[in-house]
């Protein structure tokens, strides 16, 4: 266990991940010379994994679910660029999904739940990520929808 998570699950996350298969992975960590390129790749992978994991799981707990669904929907059909991890990007691409495609917003909402007060709650909770969390978040919101087809329940998903 590092930082909470189990590094062998790392191996599998690296697999599905990068598209490497989980034999290559495997053999990459087992290599037992310090300055071979593969067991230099594995370590930083599985480094680069559980710091991922460790963000997802402090994002998971400072956003509500209703706040998750919501940044979820509004990235759909978003390209993923260097811009969406900048400093107010996310904060004004959430203004302009309450403007503009309110649906995203209130579907996630009960019925007397005030959508622009929600939304300046889940923006001041943005403007405290750091940029890694700003990537893990958006990288998370985005590979629903490249997993959607695959019947992914959006329920399912962000528990």
């Amino acid at each position: 266990m590092l930082l909470g998570i189990n590094l062998k699950d790392a191996n599998k996350k690296i697999e599905s991940n990068y598209n490497i298969p989980y034999n290559t992975v495997l053999g990459w960590s087992k290599k037992n010379v310090m300055n071979d390129w593969r067991l230099h790749i594995h370590d930083r992978l599985k480094t680069y994994i559980v710091l991922e994991e460790k963000a997802l799981q402090e994002l998971k707990s400072l956003f509500k679910e209703e706040e998750l669904k919501i940044l979820i929907a509004s990235l759909n059909g978003t390209l993923p660029t260097v811009d969406l991890i900048r400093e107010g990007f996310l904060e004004i691409h959430l203004q302009d999904t309450l403007a503009y495609e309110t649906q995203n917003v209130v579907q996630f909402l009960d019925v007397d739940a005030d959508a622009e007060v929600f939304i300046n709650a889940t923006i001041s909770k943005l403007k405290s990520l750091d940029q890694f969390k700003r990537y893990v978040l958006v990288q998370f919101c985005v590979d629903f929808w490249e997993k959607f087809n695959t019947g992914l329940n959006l329920e399912e998903y962000i528990k």
